[in-house]
């Protein structure tokens, strides 16, 4: 690192975000500034560093924040190369226009949207919060199912469900459907957020076909506890299962 890639080396105050593997809508959960305690730290060609030359004239924070704006993912999205691995490079971002602004306005925009993600955080937090007392509340009513002290029946997964895997290749009719990614599943909550359609994602590889009768579990770091309930018809990622259960037997809501 302090040899031949020494040139991958970053520094304190450096801004840097990922620019192979992404999705659009994604990207925003891809970058950082690297602090004091993230040092030694040494890049791979899959990330880009922006170091800035005058910091009267740009705040390096203020840039990160615009990268996380529609008005620069609309051009990201014109820009992008790849299908399944989205991929960008320095020769796109320079094809780019940045709006720029006095650096006495960058800090009060920068000021404000760092409340605004405080605030954002305190919420998640919250909600973290309930889920352990959901979950909690569940023991409570049911016991501790690897035990089953309250002698509950038992039966088999195929009893209540299936795992519905309709693959689905020939995307003709389906472009205006929505495309749901393992990305687009909040871990813990399930929220659904920030899918666009198969048109929008230029959908080439298989997908499974799901409904708002359907769970899309992740099979991807199950510990992620990525599941969802839909209220629509679409596609997911083969990732995921869709799975389909059995409405006089099983509520899909309990199942999940």
């Amino acid at each position: 690192a302090y040899g031949k890639y020494k040139h991958f080396l970053v520094d304190e105050g450096d801004f840097v975000i990922a620019s192979s593997g992404i999705k659009v809508d994604y990207f925003d959960k891809k970058m950082g500034i690297i602090e004091k305690r993230h040092l030694p730290l040494c890049m791979n060609t899959s990330t880009i560093r922006f170091k800035v030359l005058n910091e009267r004239e740009l705040s390096i924070k203020y840039f990160m924040y615009y990268l996380k704006s529609n008005h620069f993912k609309e051009q990201l999205t014109r820009e992008i190369t790849g299908s399944a691995q989205l991929n960008f490079g320095p020769s796109h971002l320079k094809k780019m226009v940045f709006p720029y602004v006095p650096r006495v306005v960058q800090d009060k925009i920068v000021d404000i949207l760092d409340q605004i993600y405080k605030i954002e955080d305190a919420l998640k937090s919250k909600a973290e919060l309930l889920d352990k007392l959901v979950k909690s509340r569940f023991i409570e009513l049911f016991g501790d199912l690897s035990i089953n002290p309250m002698k509950w029946p038992v039966m088999t997964f195929r009893e209540f469900a299936k795992i519905d895997t309709q693959m689905i290749h020939n995307f003709s009719g389906y472009y205006e459907y929505p495309h749901i990614g393992i990305e687009c599943i909040e871990k813990d909550t399930g929220v659904l957020s920030s899918y666009r359609t198969i048109k929008d994602d230029h959908v080439v590889s298989g997908k499974y076909w799901f409904t708002g009768k359907h769970i899309i579990y992740s099979k991807i770091r199950p510990n992620l506890n990525k599941v969802a309930l839909p209220s629509f018809d679409g596609l997911c990622s083969a990732d995921a299962y869709p799975i389909l259960p059995k409405e006089t037997v099983c509520s899909r809501y309990f199942l999940a």
